[in-house]
């Protein structure tokens, strides 16, 4: 069931190509990922870890996975950030205070040229692209805020970062 949830790999989602591995430490797990169009031509990606492992993180990631998707449709700045901040509290209106979510969400508008992103307390994605022949990695660090579920009134800053034809988005967690 869970891994029914996530996106078929090699799936084109508009003009972005993406490749995943999802290794559960037990038979289910709390880490998340999808990746899928929104409602005005861009693509949102989004990859969460939630605390803790088994059947308990597995649910929770259903229910984040559900709302990111059903508040991601166009990637306005404003939106997304409203979104962050309303997850945020429903997490911490509805979950145990030792139960919280890191996530990286991203959208990349209709054009592919612009990266918008909110990270809540998770790893930093790296940004590679060519420079003079090698590779170049920036780390996105810029946007976001803590980990979701624990503050119920914070804020979610997003940032954004231009995308050049070639650029690879490295998301990942320790999960």
């Amino acid at each position: 069931v869970q891994n029914g949830l996530f996106p078929a790999e090699g799936v084109p989602t508009g003009n972005v190509e993406f490749a995943a591995r999802f290794i559960p430490s037990r038979q289910v797990g709390g880490d998340l990922y999808d990746v899928f169009e929104t409602d005005d031509g861009g693509v949102a990606m989004v990859l969460g870890d939630v605390s803790g492992k088994g059947l308990s993180a597995a649910l929770l990631m259903g229910v984040v996975q559900g709302a990111v998707r059903t508040s991601s449709d166009s990637g306005l700045a404003v939106r997304h950030e409203y979104a962050a901040e309303r997850l945020n509290h429903l997490l911490c209106m509805k979950t145990a205070r030792e139960r919280f979510v890191s996530l990286f969400w991203c959208y990349l508008n209709q054009e592919g040229t612009r990266l918008s992103y909110i990270n809540a307390g998770h790893l930093p994605a790296l940004l590679v692209r060519e420079r003079f022949g090698r590779p170049d990695v920036w780390r996105l660090e810029q946007g976001g805020g803590p980990v979701l579920g624990v503050l119920p009134e914070v804020m979610y800053k997003q940032a954004e970062v231009e995308i050049k034809p070639g650029d690879v988005l490295v998301v990942f967690s320790d999960g």
